[in-house]
């Protein structure tokens, strides 16, 4: 079979898969509205009277919620043209380079005031960003050296992941895949420029994306580790092409707020502001002490068990010496520990499971430490676990219930 039929079964199986679920949970399940002052009420028709219009419960219903509106509504209206200190969820927070791809294959085929052909179009280059990305994802690792057979491992545990079906809905974890899997194929090619133009587009997709500069810069005084000139020249160049992008987006922002950090402003609604490395455990205590929270508690264990893979990973390579790894393996080693250190800084909880995702390291650090791989008895059971816990958040993502699944 080849790379490129392999890839696209994959994603038209885990699209196919998970909109099938959509359908079927649009009858089946009961359908629950979250009200912020009384909570989930259930209502077990497939209609729901909702500020006096009735909504009806259909798939499309289903996948578009949570960030999708702020999306849509990024697409359909731009960025909102209000104080930069008015309250509340504004759509400041959300990046453009997401809704800006849609809007242009809107624009082009005159839809744009059409917010079901707006959303489907979404949807489908959401999965064409997913497959774009496994298939780099396979031709780098080829070039490392690892076994089919290995990365067919990683990619069954990515695509089991609790929360892998946001790479098939209305969300910017495929983009952010896509694009983190070709500033890697790209580096370990040493095509420079290409990878400052893919870490521009990066910024302006999620601010997780600063966790890209470490292994940049390892791998820029790695290369130039005897050409002091050289690590000059890219410290005067380089950032000229990374931060274009990211300096216009707030820009634009601060014409329409009066704030050049709006963007910073408006994340810090969902308690996105970032403080300092394990202070999401912090905030946890500081709201609900020793208590056991069903609704985060499994956010907690998974940022435990993601330290655990990272310090064992660092005794292994510091045991065998880091010249007994490619330099490529000491890079994303890296790249895994900032992503993890911005991870573990932000203030809100709830949507953890999707942060980490799209960060293909910890799968592949699963199956190069742990041996985790097909055949053996500990994938067989990771496998089952996340794929029964991928089943229960994504009904909790149709079924609007804020826990983990969005």
């Amino acid at each position: 079979m080849t790379l490129l039929k392999k890839v696209t079964l994959i994603v038209i199986f885990t699209f196919l898969l998970h909109y099938s679920f959509s359908v079927i949970s649009s009858y089946l399940l009961p359908s629950l509205i979250w009200d912020p002052s009384t909570g989930p009420t259930s209502n077990f028709n497939n209609s729901e009277l909702l500020d006096g219009k009735e909504v009806t419960f259909s798939a499309y219903k289903l996948l578009y919620d949570w960030d999708s509106t702020f999306y849509m509504d990024i697409v359909q209206n731009g960025y909102e043209k209000l104080d930069a200190e008015t309250g509340g969820f504004h759509n400041w927070a959300f990046y453009p380079l997401y809704p800006i791809t849609i809007k242009i294959i809107v624009v082009l085929f005159d839809v744009v005031d059409s917010q079901s052909a707006v959303f489907y179009i979404g949807i489908l280059l959401s999965n064409i960003f997913f497959g774009v990305g496994l298939y780099y994802l396979y031709c780098m690792f080829r070039k490392l050296g690892e076994h089919d057979s290995d990365i067919d491992s990683m990619v069954l545990l990515l695509i089991a992941f609790p929360s892998a079906y946001f790479f098939n809905i209305f969300y910017t974890e495929s983009l952010f895949f896509m694009i983190s899997v070709l500033f890697f194929y790209f580096l370990f090619q040493k095509k420079y420029i290409y990878v400052c133009i893919i870490l521009s587009l990066s910024l302006i997709t999620r601010i997780n994306a600063l966790s890209l500069f470490i292994p940049f810069a390892i791998a820029i005084i790695y290369e130039n580790r005897k050409n002091y000139l050289g690590i000059l020249k890219s410290i005067l160049l380089y950032p000229l092409i990374i931060f274009t992008p990211l300096v216009i987006f707030y820009y634009h922002l601060n014409t329409l707020t009066g704030s050049f950090f709006a963007s910073f402003k408006a994340q810090g609604q969902w308690g996105n502001k970032g403080s300092y490395f394990l202070s999401i455990f912090k905030s946890y205590l500081d709201i609900y002490g020793f208590s056991f929270r069903a609704e985060h508690i499994l956010t907690l264990v998974l940022l435990i068990l993601i330290g655990f893979i990272l310090v064992f990973a660092l005794v292994k390579v510091f045991k065998k010496n880091f010249g007994a790894f490619k330099i490529e393996y000491i890079i994303m080693l890296s790249y895994a520990i900032s992503y993890y250190v911005i991870l573990s800084s932000v203030n809100s909880i709830a949507s953890i499971f999707r942060y980490v995702l799209p960060c293909f390291i910890y799968y592949w650090i699963l199956t190069k430490f742990f041996k985790v791989t097909q055949g053996t008895t500990i994938f067989s059971i990771l496998l089952i676990i996340l794929v029964l816990f991928h089943g229960l958040f994504f009904s909790l993502f149709l079924s609007t219930i804020p826990a983990y699944g969005f």
